[in-house]
């Protein structure tokens, strides 16, 4: 499911997508270092999806409930993290949302959970 209707030929600036990745990375790397494999497979898919300049798949991705669904999303898996681990995941997501805002690429569950951290971390 794309999400939105007109999404072919999504722009987004290069320095968005090494800012991107570099958040991406640093996002796989907390969920590899506390066991959470098939999340951070699923960021590592986005990060190839840059690196082969599949932008429109890479923001349908990015859009979808395995990033910000419920139980089992990449933004829910925090129930296993120390406080540390825990803010640290948080204020990352939170830095990959208001990208998303910048470059106009938020689906609407996006902007949900973008609301819900905005409010709690900062």
């Amino acid at each position: 499911m794309n999400w939105r209707k007109n999404d072919a030929n999504t722009k987004i600036s290069p320095d968005s997508i090494n800012r991107f990745k570099v958040i991406l990375s640093k996002i796989t790397n907390i969920l590899e270092r506390t066991q959470n494999f098939e999340q951070a497979s699923y960021l590592i898919q986005l990060v190839d999806l840059l690196d082969e300049s599949s932008i429109d798949e890479f923001v349908n991705k990015l859009n979808t409930s395995e990033c910000w669904g419920g139980s089992g999303a990449v933004w829910e898996v925090q129930h296993n993290f120390n406080n540390k681990t825990n803010k640290e995941f948080k204020q990352l997501l939170l830095e990959i949302l208001k990208l998303m805002k910048e470059e106009n690429i938020m689906g609407k569950r996006a902007k949900s959970v973008f609301k819900y951290l905005e409010k709690e971390y900062t």
